[in-house]
């Protein structure tokens, strides 16, 4: 396996990730809610897209150098990724359910199978940020399918052309039926891991890694005005504002200044390394926080806190519980799972065929 790691990256999955906290419970609170700030944060759903995008991109990266990725290594390692932690998140918000008897079967084993995006009405069902694990857990699906009979197979030139075809009829797709089942449903989304796919392959074919810092600030002054322009009220979350995280990604990643000299700190790069759990937790976070609140409130009597108070408590808190699990949870039940040996051989498809 490829052991290119690209550091800078890592810290970005950190601010996409705060930025959806912020989006989904921040928006009123200081300072967020200056107005030029607040409408930044309002577009911050977009940083989906862009965690779609960088796992297309650095998947690519890790596996480049492999002829074939074998299926069942592939998808065991991906799954040790990110199933404890969205476990958790399963396990924590269906606790109200549980002692409530009202909770839904039908919702957990779907969820439990990442097959939510695909039933109408069933996205948010449960742990609702996990409905991009669901679009996540697709990808990895057909990642190995992409690289061994795709992507190993033609230039990149034609692919470039296949992936931005794909991309342009699901952005309009998506603006010609603006429902919730189309804005969710996974393979509507794929286009923007593929093209993670081919930023991927065109850096390991061309990356200079001595890109300037100009360029890097400039791509990220044309994102801030794209996100914040009034014309984007478009879905561009979901297909062509990937174009522009795309270039971004890239530049980060060649880039050998004093950006990816910050983005590289030991620190940043941590939180980038938590920002899983800041990501797939914070809903259960909110969840547990209004009940724990409101009986203590109950229960002593002491004036109720305000919002922004809250808003803070959870944050720090979710801080503090993401690492927690990072620790004792994401790192170790990976290692577990990974740690089981079986042998298994890429499937042939034209024995099948016969």
């Amino acid at each position: 396996m490829n052991t290119m790691r690209i550091e800078q990256l890592t810290f970005t999955r950190f601010i996409a990730a705060i930025s959806i906290v912020i989006y989904h419970y921040g928006l009123n609170v200081f300072p967020f809610n200056i107005s030029f700030i607040e409408q930044l944060f309002s577009h911050a759903n977009l940083a989906v897209s862009y965690f779609f995008v960088l796992s297309g991109f650095v998947l690519t990266i890790v596996y480049g150098d492999k002829n074939k990725i074998n299926f069942a290594s592939f998808i065991r390692n991906r799954f040790a990724r990110i199933f404890p932690l969205y476990l958790l998140g399963i396990i924590l918000s269906i606790f109200f359910g549980i002692v409530r008897l009202d909770l839904n079967i039908e919702d957990l084993i779907l969820n439990l199978l990442f097959l939510q995006n695909w039933i109408p009405d069933k996205f948010y069902a449960i742990n609702y940020p996990a409905w991009s694990l669901c679009a996540e857990f697709f990808f990895y699906l057909s990642f190995p399918l992409l690289f061994n009979y795709l992507y190993s197979k033609y230039k990149l030139s034609y692919l470039l052309l296949i992936v931005l075809f794909f991309m342009i009829v699901s952005v309009l797709f998506f603006n010609l039926f603006p429902t919730d089942y189309f804005r969710y449903l996974p393979i509507l989304h794929l286009s923007q891991f593929m093209l993670g796919n081919i930023g991927g392959l065109i850096f390991l074919e061309y990356n200079k890694k001595t890109s300037s810092s100009f360029n890097l600030i400039l791509i990220s002054v044309v994102l801030f005005l794209l996100i914040i322009h009034p014309f984007f009220s478009l879905e561009y979350e979901n297909g062509m504002i990937a174009i522009f995280f795309t270039f971004f990604i890239y530049k980060l990643s060649e880039n050998s200044g004093i950006i990816s000299g910050i983005f590289k700190n030991k620190s940043l790069v941590y939180l980038g390394e938590i920002s899983f759990g800041v990501y797939i937790l914070q809903a259960p976070v909110w969840l547990w926080s209004r009940i724990i609140f409101k009986n203590i409130y109950k229960i002593t009597g002491i004036m109720e806190l305000s919002y922004v108070s809250i808003f803070w408590i959870n944050i720090t808190f979710l801080m503090f519980f993401a690492s927690f699990c990072y620790k004792y949870i994401e790192i170790p039940f990976k290692n577990k799972i990974n740690g089981f040996k079986f042998v298994t051989k890429p499937l042939n498809f034209q024995k099948i065929h016969k």
